[in-house]
């Protein structure tokens, strides 16, 4: 399924090359002038989340489930006028798994292309309020290990700018498609649909041209999960992100660096913490 948010998440940048950007949240103008292409890895991300599993009385036992995994993403994205640019997201995933119980462990690991993700955005409104419209797909083409099936994610993105700081927010609803899980019954399974709201703020560091300090907090609401046509019970909930880090340009040269941290019910969790680190090169084409 679209993850549209994580501990912060959905994209929000400035209008030109030298403006910053927000870590994950989607901003309302442009990022790109005209005919500007923007490549490279747009956020590496490591995360971690374990399980401490409880007894009949609600006491912590020795017994722990660890999940990492890690995300490198070739990104591209192009401005194709002023007020129109688009992304491509194309993911290679790693997981481990570590289940450790009664003095045994056991570990499984998987590794392999995720679900490609295309995005379109338009900038509606420029003036002192700032407003975008767009969306985003997810298209099950990568390993069927990863695969999640088809979703789409409609966006809206509003930012304004208060003396130095710009602050951003984002509605997103990601509605997920059903697709055939790969276990040995090919379960048919459709994902939660994610309605995502997040707020932050943008800060230029005044010592360090170029650098801009960025905080945001996310806050995601999840629909039950279906699988064989059955609703499961306990999936439906809501969840927390807090996203704190920094952007640096250097002339066509972005750098990002962030740590995400996850707030609220663990049962609705994907991770404890992210850490997060992007480099792109801006090209004029």
């Amino acid at each position: 399924m679209l993850k549209v948010l994580g501990c912060g998440a959905v994209l929000v940048v400035a209008a030109t090359l030298l403006n910053a950007e927000p870590l994950v949240l989607r901003q309302a103008t442009n990022v790109l002038d005209k005919s500007t292409l923007e490549l490279g890895i747009g956020n590496f991300t490591y995360q971690s989340d374990e399980t401490k599993f409880l007894n009949s009385s609600g006491a912590e036992t020795s017994a722990t489930y660890t999940k990492t995994g890690t995300l490198i993403p070739v990104f591209a994205r192009y401005g194709f006028t002023r007020t129109v640019e688009g992304t491509l997201l194309i993911p290679y995933r790693s997981s481990v798994i570590k289940n450790e119980q009664s003095g045994t462990s056991l570990t499984a690991a998987d590794s392999g292309l995720g679900d490609v993700d295309a995005g379109i955005k338009v900038n509606v409104l420029d003036s002192e309020w700032k407003a975008g419209v767009g969306g985003n797909i997810s298209l099950p083409v990568g390993d069927k290990k990863f695969r999640e099936g088809f979703a789409i994610a409609p966006l809206v993105a509003v930012s304004r700018s208060y003396k130095e700081i710009t602050f951003n927010a984002n509605l997103s609803y990601a509605i997920s498609g059903e697709y055939e899980a790969e276990d040995a019954e090919k379960t048919k399974t459709d994902p939660a649909d994610i309605l995502t709201f997040g707020i932050g703020a943008e800060y230029p560091v005044k010592a360090y041209k170029g650098l801009n300090a960025i905080g945001e907090f996310i806050y995601q609401n999840l629909t039950e999960t279906v699988k064989a046509g059955v609703s499961q019970s306990g999936t439906a909930g809501s969840r927390m992100d807090l996203a704190l880090g920094a952007r640096y340009n250097a002339g066509s040269l972005k750098t990002t660096v962030g740590l995400l941290c996850a707030l609220g019910d663990e049962k609705y969790r994907d991770y404890d913490y992210k850490l997060l680190f992007g480099l792109t090169y801006l090209l004029k084409v």
